[in-house]
Order: C-alpha cells, then structure tokens, then sequence
C-alpha cells in the first residue's frame, strides 16, 4: 500500500518543491530563505522542509530581507549603492519601455491640451451666437461659465 502523509507536515515544503509551487528558481528560494533567516522545521529525507507561512513572507518581501530593509538609509552601504543601482535601471527600462515619461516631455504634452481646450473656448461664445442665434444676454452667461472654467485651470495648473 501506498505511503501516508503526515498531516502536521501538509504546510511544511522542501525548497524545490515551494519554488515549483510560486514559479520560481530553486536557488532563488534558497537564496531568499537563507537572507531572510528562515530555519527549516523538520526534514524528510536529506531535505530540509520549511513552513508555508514562513516562506511566503520571506519569498515575497513581508519581511527584511538580510539587513536590506525597506528603507534605503537603513541598508548598509554596500546594500544601499547596489540598491541604488537596481533602482537606476528600473527606472531606465521603465523609460525605455515608455512606462515613465520626462517631465519635460509630459509638460510639452499637457501645454498642447490646455492650447486646444483654451482656443476652443475663445470662440465658443461666436460659434453659440452663429449657429444657435443665441442672444446677448446668453452669451454673456456662457462667457462668465468659461471665464471660471478658464480660471480655475489656471489655478489647478499654478498649484
């Protein structure tokens, strides 16, 4: 007959085994495992089996991870120019891939919808008084509506 599993060990894996289960290296669950102090709870066999619910965190960031902590000033140097550097190339690749834009480019940008928005309501009092033969009166009311509209973008866009 076949062998039966100990139910205390359900939550308790091997590292190939939790890296199969999260899609991952098995030497970056060792690796993490081993920086973030996490012990084995019992072995089967030669391998060492870790606890589910002390793994998870180690593997994906709930706890610090080999004195690099969540905080850049708290890292020792070495930790933190490395940090550092990881985050440059993040910020290039996210760049590259147009997942971040310049500043400079995004202002360019936003200054040509605030040109079009801003002519569009120059001529919205002529184009009401043409085609819809509004009178004066109404005319002047619209021209308060855009004149507040037109403020307040202004003043959204100094803050």
């Amino acid at each position: 007959m076949g062998d039966t599993a100990d139910i205390r060990n359900a939550y308790n894996w091997n590292v190939t085994s939790i890296a199969r289960a999260f899609g991952m290296h098995r030497n970056t669950v060792s690796s993490r495992l081993k920086d973030a102090g996490v012990q084995p709870v019992s072995r089967q066999g030669n391998a060492p089996l870790y606890a589910l619910g002390d793994a998870g965190p180690a593997l994906f960031g709930g706890r610090d991870l080999g004195g690099s902590a969540a905080s850049p000033d708290e890292m020792d140097p070495q930790s933190r120019k490395a940090w550092y550097q990881s985050e440059n190339e993040r910020l290039k690749f996210e760049t590259d891939q147009r997942h971040l834009i310049p500043d400079d480019e995004m202002a360019r940008e936003q200054a040509i919808i605030v040109k079009a928005v801003a002519n569009s309501m120059d001529s919205l009092t002529d184009v009401l008084e043409r085609e819809c033969g509004m009178t004066g009166e109404q005319l002047e009311v619209v021209q308060g509506v855009v004149d507040a509209i037109r403020e307040s973008m202004y003043i959204e866009a100094a803050e």
